[in-house]
């Protein structure tokens, strides 16, 4: 008796820990932090469509409480909705918005197709049946393919040739019966309509019908705000640089160059809250909201570049007169002239990396710029002579402005040294003009030091 008491005992503890366990991995299993399963087609049509419910619940208690948290819940849910899309076809730029009507359009249509046809794919990868890379919807033109590529290899997506056509596959299946329960029968069109915490839901309850109508796949109403605060914006940017250029001469030299900092951080800054308001706050839709994303990635690249510049050009006048580069040493033109080069580098850098985001291959645009510049130094061949070897007079300093030199060109008082040419004057007031590139090539006797150099020994000319 006692040792069947004690086998029970045994069973009933077993059990509890077996059912721990199995809690545990189910724990583990259901993890907040595990990312939908898109290792199959019928997993990853089970994880979007669990994920749409989840939105459309977002969307639900951000309707009933118009703030900013729960606005943040909505848009955190729409970034787990874009990862079910392969975007790397569009530029990066565009990623959010064309993410974000991929998947309403998409959920349209899945509220109205045989829900068996949606959910015939192959399911568990691992079984012994192989799953084939692409898989399209019974009846359907829309597909999931396989990504072999990237970090979430061997998850399966909707591609980039299906995404651009699932808005005429939602305009096409939109007036359907419905095969799946749903709170929103057309979310896109709801979307449309949306708004941010910004604009409270009464004022936009307000606005007269007429001015709800939808052109480009938006409200009559956003585009009219969208354009005046475009035409503010364009006008308070013209006004502060007038006043900046109009006050120059009346400030101070550290404050006139922040002064010219402040053109491209008001740029910058101003378009940065328009997309903002338009985009997030009015949130606009269709085609007005990629030409948005341009408005604002464009006035970023002449920020950056215009930024660019104008460091570079500060940090030269700042080395020019610093004591430890006076006039006479590093003379003044050669050095705006070096700074004008390193200027034109870095804005050539900020506009490519800027271009690059909105779709414009930056290894492009560079093998067209270096074929570009080789034809440019082969027409201008005695001119980059010329500018090289004022750069190498000035890094070696054979001699300062104001010595008196022996050259094969010819003897006198260094009076200039120019991007081009440097400027002698002889013992009888002649004014001798020497290239560059051909007295930093010969033998110079600075009498002062009474030392023959050549500078070619030293640093090798192209």
């Amino acid at each position: 008796m006692v040792l069947a008491l004690r086998w029970a005992l045994s069973l009933v503890f077993a059990g509890v820990w077996v059912m721990w366990l199995a809690g545990a991995v189910g724990a583990q299993e259901t993890s907040p932090l595990a990312a939908p399963d898109k290792s199959s087609p019928k997993d990853w049509m089970t994880s979007f469509l669990a994920e749409a419910d989840e939105f459309e619940q977002a969307y639900t208690a951000y309707r009933a409480d118009h703030s900013y948290d729960n606005a943040r819940a909505l848009y955190g849910q729409m970034d787990v909705l874009r990862g079910f899309f392969d975007l790397s076809g569009f530029p990066p730029a565009f990623h959010d918005k064309i993410g974000g009507e991929a998947a309403t359009h998409l959920i349209d249509i899945l509220n109205r197709l045989p829900q068996d046809d949606i959910m015939s794919g192959p399911g568990d990868p691992t079984g012994t049946n192989t799953i084939a890379d692409r898989w399209t919807v019974p009846g359907t033109e829309i597909a999931l393919v396989r990504k072999d590529s990237g970090l979430d290899s061997e998850i399966f997506v909707v591609p980039p040739e299906i995404i651009t056509r699932l808005r005429g596959f939602q305009e096409q299946i939109i007036h359907e019966p419905l095969r799946r329960t749903t709170e929103y029968p057309q979310l896109s069109e709801v979307l449309i309509q949306a708004t941010g915490p910004l604009f409270p839901v009464g004022l936009v309850e307000m606005i007269p019908r007429p001015f709800k109508a939808v052109f480009f796949e938006t409200p009559v109403w956003k585009l009219v705000v969208a354009a005046v605060l475009l035409v503010l914006l364009i006008w308070l940017n013209v006004s502060w640089l007038r006043f900046v250029v109009r006050r120059l001469p009346d400030w101070s030299e550290g404050l006139a160059a922040l002064a010219r900092l402040s053109g491209p951080a008001f740029l910058a800054g101003t378009f940065a809250v328009y997309y903002v308001v338009v985009a997030d706050e009015l949130n606009v839709q269709g085609n007005i909201a990629l030409l948005t994303t341009l408005i604002r990635d464009v006035a970023m690249i002449v920020a950056g570049a215009w930024l660019a510049w104008s460091l570079t050009m500060i940090c030269t006048e700042l080395a020019i007169g610093s004591e430890r580069a006076p006039d006479e040493v590093l003379h003044a033109h050669l050095m705006r002239l070096i700074g004008k080069i390193v200027g034109v580098l870095v804005v050539g850098a900020a506009v490519v990396f800027g271009l690059s985001r909105l779709g414009i291959p930056a290894a492009g645009l560079i093998t067209s710029l270096g074929v570009g510049g080789i034809g440019v130094a082969l027409a201008a061949r005695t001119t980059l002579e010329n500018l090289l070897g004022g750069l190498v007079l000035l890094m070696d300093r054979p001699f300062r402005v104001g010595d008196t030199i022996e050259s094969a060109s010819g003897n006198g008082k260094i009076v200039d040294v120019g991007p081009r040419s440097s400027r002698i004057r002889t013992s009888d007031g002649r004014l001798i003009t020497i290239p560059n590139g051909v007295l930093s090539d010969e033998p110079i006797t600075n009498l002062g030091v009474s030392r023959p150099y050549r500078l070619n020994q030293l640093i090798a000319l192209p």
